[in-house]
């Protein structure tokens, strides 16, 4: 359910039982190593504002339905409060649970916590924790990222019976996690009009992600609420920076709730014959 980004993000769409996607979750086979892109500039930087932004707490509940299926699963998203300071930058722990299966089968649940830098707007290291249905706990496959020195990312992947995957992805876009990109855009939306451009991993599938603002107040389908819409374009991307033709390029379109500090209201994301759509059933928090 999270995951592509939006992984939501695509991670958002791309996890947790859904219709397939194209969320691929390790590196293609025979790609060629990871190297800085050459072709693609540094998006312009986002500023954050300068005063504290993250509520203490916050949870927000969401469905997730795909076409004439209805609901496929739920998702959970949760904000604690700062848990370090340094150098004047606040870490809040951003976490994620979903569960999802279609017509009762292919079930999966999947766990998400991240420690997002909100000055940076990126998360500084993630944990995302997913197992099929019937598996025990200690069969998940588990993936941690972590950012090191500027441009640099740290991948490993621990899946019992096999030998730890790693890798390390060098990039001078922003790379983080779905829940990180999901914060990002809430903290320091791109002005309207404007692009932001950074690469979200779902597992270690790798996805880069073109998000612009396109109204201020645009109608929230399905209620009478009002938001800020952004559209995006999800594309995946093997780890030396060029576009993997194996997987589809992906479109969502996302509104954020102006008055709840950008809190997700709904996302879709067209898939086959229908809409993934993820959508807010209840949210709650404490300034």
């Amino acid at each position: 359910m999270l995951a592509t980004v939006l992984s939501l993000v695509v991670a958002l769409p791309l996890s947790g039982g859904a219709p397939d996607v194209g969320g691929a979750i390790t590196p293609p086979v025979g790609a060629p190593p990871a190297a800085p892109p050459s072709v693609v500039a540094p998006p312009p930087r986002l500023v954050a504002p300068p005063r504290p932004w993250f509520p203490r707490t916050e949870a927000a509940r969401y469905d997730i339905r795909y076409g004439l299926l209805g609901s496929i699963g739920q998702l959970e998203l949760r904000t604690g409060g700062p848990i370090a300071v340094t150098d004047g930058r606040s870490i809040v722990k951003l976490r994620g649970s979903g569960h999802g299966s279609i017509l009762g089968m292919g079930s999966m649940d999947r766990r998400f916590e991240a420690d997002f830098d909100t000055v940076a707007l990126e998360s500084r290291r993630w944990v995302d924790t997913r197992r099929s249905g019937g598996e025990r706990a200690d069969q998940a496959t588990v993936d941690r990222g972590e950012r090191g020195r500027p441009g640099e990312t740290h991948l490993r992947r621990h899946k019992p019976g096999r030998a730890d995957e790693t890798h390390a992805l060098a990039s001078p876009i922003p790379t983080m996690d779905a829940l990180g990109l999901l914060s990002r855009w809430r903290r320091a939306l791109p002005a309207l009009g404007q692009e932001d451009v950074v690469q979200i991993l779902d597992g270690l599938a790798l996805w880069r992600v073109r998000a612009t603002t396109v109204s201020l107040h645009d109608a929230v389908p399905e209620t009478d609420r009002f938001g800020v819409r952004l559209e995006a374009e999800a594309t995946p991307v093997h780890y030396n920076g060029s576009v993997d033709g194996d997987r589809p390029v992906r479109h969502l379109r996302i509104w954020l709730d102006p008055a709840a500090r950008h809190l997700p209201l709904r996302m879709e994301v067209p898939v086959g014959p229908g809409n993934l759509v993820m959508r807010l059933v209840t949210a709650r928090g404490r300034i």
